[in-house]
């Protein structure tokens, strides 16, 4: 028989969010003083986040959850990347929110292919290379399954990403933080990364977006996202 023992918080990560939920009342985007109190908190984490990944800490992006941040990069990067083509290859074994956002994308005229995985849910990165056309603009990959714990060859679809400036590669890797090395999901040619915290009520997450695509991509994409999300700081 297998017993499985209920999660709980780390009472380090109780302990901060107690706090900062109790005396930090202010809204990051005022400009008094209870503002200001909360704009310190959001950059500290900010900051804290991009030394835990070895990232930038204007690479870091905050939203309400993991599923908003896939719809914030797929939908984003389809429709502001549409001039170059309208293809996009998810796994077969995407989170919900990765592949009903491709199924959406769908019903609005783009062509959506699901990469094959094995028998034990690794991605065929060989089969995922012969998805790949000239008016591809987007790949999504997991990191870790969900379900069954498979860690996809991230470094492997990178590689085969790399010489391919068309195309935006996003991973998920919610179920990955601080389960394997970072590096092994945020590889330096994988655009987009979705991060999360679910140590404590009201789950932190957050996304990072390289610096180079954020010049190329982010500011672009947003401004389809703004357009269908209110929200104050990211």
């Amino acid at each position: 028989m297998i017993i499985r023992r209920r999660p709980s918080p780390y009472p380090e990560a109780l302990e901060t969010y107690m706090q900062v939920a109790s005396k930090i009342l202010g809204n990051p985007s005022s400009l008094h003083r209870l503002g200001d109190q909360a704009t310190r908190i959001l950059d500290a984490s900010r900051q804290q986040i991009a030394d835990l990944i070895g990232k930038k800490s204007d690479e870091i992006f905050f939203t309400s959850g993991g599923t908003e941040g896939d719809n914030w990069v797929i939908k984003g990067v389809a429709f502001e990347k549409a001039q170059f083509g309208k293809h996009i290859i998810v796994s077969a074994i995407e989170h919900p929110a990765v592949k009903e956002s491709a199924l959406w994308l769908k019903s609005q005229g783009f062509e959506v292919d699901f990469a094959p995985v094995d028998e034990e849910g690794f991605v065929d990165v060989e089969a995922l290379s012969g998805l790949i056309r000239p008016d591809t603009t987007l790949v999504s990959i997991m990191a870790v399954n969900n379900e069954i714990g498979s860690v996809q060859p991230i470094k492997a679809i990178s590689e085969l990403l790399a010489d391919k400036p068309t195309i935006s590669f996003h991973v998920d890797a919610v179920q990955a933080l601080a389960k394997i090395p970072t590096e092994k999901v945020s590889d330096r040619t994988s655009g987009f990364c979705d991060l999360l915290w679910s140590q404590v009520p009201r789950s932190s997450w957050c996304w990072f977006c390289l610096y180079q695509v954020w010049q190329e991509d982010y500011a672009s994409f947003n401004r389809w996202w703004s357009g269908a999300r209110l929200s104050f700081d990211n």
